[in-house]
């Protein structure tokens, strides 16, 4: 992006378009030549290299408004050499020792030099060196780039310039490929900004607020949505259209890829490392939930949720209890930009919407103060807020399987049923099945993993019944497995049995049953 007093426009019947530098000789010429000058200043004084800019743009017949924009993204590669001493620090010494008399002569100011150096400990020709090196720092690097790469560059800018000034970016794509698409998203999510997004034959539209439309955070939102624009230069099939505010007055602006691809190739700046999560909030929220002992799997960048028109892309899957539900993370937002979502969520009920208030662009305001499924925070998403509205979701299934076992349970006719067979035969959860049984089957004890027979109970508690205060533990788990194949500490346990461990020797343990425990046991 550039300074707003370097943009370069053309309008005509409320249209208004940038005046894109051509890919021509002329201004290859003097890109090569600003370049150029960028690597000759290397080891130089800053102040160097702008005397010999001067010197450059006012021998050139260009638009001066072209060659500083084309100084200004050259700049911006440039590393600036560190003081080897504190400048700050050294004026101030200087500034004091100097206040003690009137500087009259060269021989005073020398005078001035070696006192404050002596009382620095460095050398004159270092104190001079630094003394002012914050202000006109060496040129240490530059990274030079080639002159087509650079009047695209430049091309970009320009576009990015101009649609700071926007009150609504529409996109219109058409028969994007998935992957680009959802990079794109991904991107917009990335940046924070306010958008919607709707299917309509095989074009997908989007409509990005602008910066001019926010009241709060405007520039912090702008500069958000100018380092987006690139993400759109690589998807395939593009148009735009907005709406710009210029002194005062609205303009129309479009523009499409054909057109743009004329001005401008890609260039290797424009990349961005791709981070592994959108947000330090999305990186956060993800590694604390995932830390938790829940039954929910957390699923990132799930595929699009579609109904009619409207398309939503979430953050986040919470998969479970037979549920998916969805989750997004809204960045940048106005009140008109919550309500529409608001809205949203009758169309995708089993969506959670979490909104930072830090991001907030638009004066303070009510909205209902019980909202279902929006988290408005700040700094970190809630996870008990989460988690609240999971166990909703948690005990709607669970409502839902009980009754679905209800109508469908059968007596077994087998002596010992597990719980995972109850689950696979009739498609509900262990949850809801071990819910069910601890009400009770008539003719059966459930003893946690299995639903065994009462008779069957019955037989094994009289074979450890005799050997009560003879046998091991171990040798009462073989009895056990004798009618049971499995579990046979939990049968031991459901019994009401207990161990006198007399030492950590298993072969040192003695069985025996709890008090008044049997007739309990049987009854239940």
């Amino acid at each position: 992006m550039l300074p707003s007093n370097l943009l370069i426009t053309r309008k005509r019947k409320g249209r208004i378009k940038p005046v894109f530098a051509e890919i021509t000789e002329e201004n290859l010429g003097i890109a090569e030549s600003i370049i150029n000058l960028f690597s000759r200043c290397i080891g130089k004084r800053y102040s160097a290299l702008l005397d010999e800019f001067q010197m450059l743009e006012e021998s050139s017949a260009i638009d001066y408004r072209v060659i500083r924009s084309l100084f200004i993204l050259l700049e911006r590669r440039i590393i600036m050499e560190e003081p080897s001493h504190d400048p700050f620090l050294l004026r101030q010494t200087v500034f004091e020792i100097a206040s003690y008399k009137p500087i009259i002569s060269e021989r005073d100011r020398e005078m001035v030099f070696e006192r404050s150096s002596a009382e620095l400990g460095i050398s004159k020709r270092e104190l001079k060196e630094n003394l002012w090196a914050d202000e006109d720092p060496i040129i240490r690097e530059f990274s030079p780039i080639t002159p087509d790469e650079l009047i695209s560059l430049y091309n970009l800018s320009l576009l990015q310039t101009l649609l700071f000034k926007a009150d609504l970016l529409e996109i219109s794509l058409s028969n994007p490929d998935v992957l680009p698409l959802r990079n794109l998203l991904r991107e917009l999510r990335f940046y924070g900004l306010m958008y919607d997004i709707w299917r309509s034959g095989d074009r997908i539209n989007l409509t990005i607020d602008g910066p001019i439309s926010v009241l709060k955070l405007t520039r912090k939102y702008g500069v958000a949505m100018a380092r987006f624009i690139p993400s759109l230069l690589n998807v395939r099939g593009w148009s735009l259209r907005s709406r710009i505010l210029d002194n005062k007055k609205i303009f129309e602006f479009q523009l499409g890829e054909e057109e743009f691809d004329r001005y401008h190739k890609k260039c290797v700046e424009e990349e961005r490392i791709k981070p592994a999560f959108d947000s330090a909030v999305e990186e956060n929220f993800y590694r604390q939930f995932n830390s938790l002992n829940t039954k929910w799997l957390l699923e990132r960048e799930p595929g699009p949720l579609i109904k009619d028109s409207v398309v939503i892309f979430p953050d986040f899957c919470f998969i479970g209890y037979n549920r998916r539900i969805f989750m997004e993370i809204v960045g940048f937002w106005t009140r008109e930009y919550i309500e529409k979502k608001i809205k949203k969520l009758e169309l995708f009920p089993e969506l959670i919407v979490c909104v930072n208030n830090e991001l907030r662009c638009s004066p303070n305001f009510r909205l209902p103060s019980q909202l279902k499924n929006v988290i408005f925070y700040k700094r970190l998403i809630p996870l008990n807020e989460i988690l609240n509205i999971l166990k909703k979701y948690e005990a709607e299934e669970l409502d839902r399987e009980l009754k679905l076992i209800d109508n469908n349970f059968k007596r077994p006719t087998s002596p010992i049923v597990t719980v995972d067979e109850l689950c696979s035969e009739m498609k509900v959860s262990k949850v809801a099945v071990k819910s069910f049984l601890q009400r009770g089957v008539e003719g059966y004890v459930f003893t946690g993993s299995l639903l065994v027979s009462r008779r069957l109970m019955d037989e094994i508690s009289d074979k450890l019944d005799k050997l009560s205060g003879k046998a091991t533990y171990a040798q009462a788990l073989d009895v056990i497995g004798e009618f049971i194949p499995s579990k046979q500490e939990e049968i031991f346990d459901a019994l009401g049995f207990t161990v006198d461990w007399r030492s950590l020797n298993v072969e040192n343990s003695i069985i025996r049953r709890k008090a008044n425990i049997k007739n309990d046991i049987m009854r239940s």
